[in-house]
């Protein structure tokens, strides 16, 4: 793998390091707040993000629709049934559509989704972590690991671990790493990334409404009146605790938010966090 660290053989609790922070302008880079923010650490489903990026850039490219279809493996099928992840039901041999595993993605953070959607432009997952590593290389971020397109422990997905990586690796980066990421796919497809991540349910095949995992949309719990947040990606779990990557544009002004390792047991905290960021931002933006 390119990445440039290893991981430990024992996980590291998120609560054993301070909170990662990071506030900075998307158009300028301008960095308005930071702590942390380049401590290397597990990101969780925040990885998602390379993945959509891909997809986003070969339909920009015509190299994929979202009508094209692709057919769900056994594995991936089986993973989609696992309670304890963030999943929609796919069913071994059945087709499901580019629009359908994109949105469920990132909205709803489906593991088994961004597999078959890796899977579908890459043709196998060695592949596509190939991809990302290199993608993260030709963005000039400085520390990660990136094993997976899940963000998940590798012990969470049986036979989808890429050989030669460790049974209990996961991804990691720090919070200037990702807002690198997301700065980035703002960018390029900033207007079809929001038009998804803005949404506050994905309805997909037959299985019915999923709910958005951005707590801070407009009528989601943790929703603030004065913080118009429009994205953009969250994460979860016992080692990366709870993390987000948000985006909200106010007085002309985009900013992207980093929070990494906010308490896995407090699901406000992370937004409770991420909205003092925009706060402070926007405010020194008009002073």
């Amino acid at each position: 793998m390119s990445g440039v660290i290893v991981s430990p053989t024992t996980p590291v609790q998120a609560d054993a390091m301070p909170v990662s922070k990071l506030a900075l302008d998307a158009k300028t880079g301008h960095v308005y707040q930071e702590e942390n923010a380049s401590t290397v650490r597990p990101i969780a489903s925040i990885s998602k993000l390379f993945t959509v990026y891909f997809a986003l850039q070969k339909i920009h490219q015509g190299k994929l629709k979202l009508t094209d279809t692709v057919t769900a493996p056994a594995n991936i099928a089986s993973l989609s049934q696992d309670s304890r992840l963030a999943n929609v039901p796919l069913q071994a041999g059945k087709k499901y559509s580019v629009r359908d595993l994109l949105y469920t993605s990132l909205i709803h953070s489906a593991n088994s989704s961004v597999l078959l959607l890796a899977q579908k432009m890459f043709g196998s997952q060695e592949k596509a972590v190939k991809q990302i590593n290199h993608q993260a290389h030709v963005w000039h971020l400085k520390h990660y690991q990136l094993v997976n397109v899940t963000g998940l422990n590798n012990d969470l997905i049986g036979d989808l671990r890429v050989p030669g990586t460790p049974e209990d690796a996961e991804n990691k980066m720090s919070a200037k790493d990702v807002a690198t990421v997301a700065r980035k796919t703002l960018s390029y497809y900033g207007d079809q990334l929001l038009s998804i991540a803005s949404e506050p349910r994905v309805n997909f095949d037959l299985s019915g409404s999923f709910p958005t995992e951005n707590r801070m949309l407009p009528t989601q719990p943790d929703h603030f009146n004065d913080t118009p947040v429009d994205g953009l990606k969250t994460g979860s779990s016992e080692g990366a605790g709870n993390c987000f990557v948000g985006t909200a544009k106010k007085h002309h002004h985009r900013v992207i938010t980093v929070v990494l390792g906010a308490d896995y047991a407090n699901k406000d905290q992370v937004f409770q966090i991420t909205h003092q960021l925009f706060t402070s931002s926007f405010q020194k933006i008009t002073q």
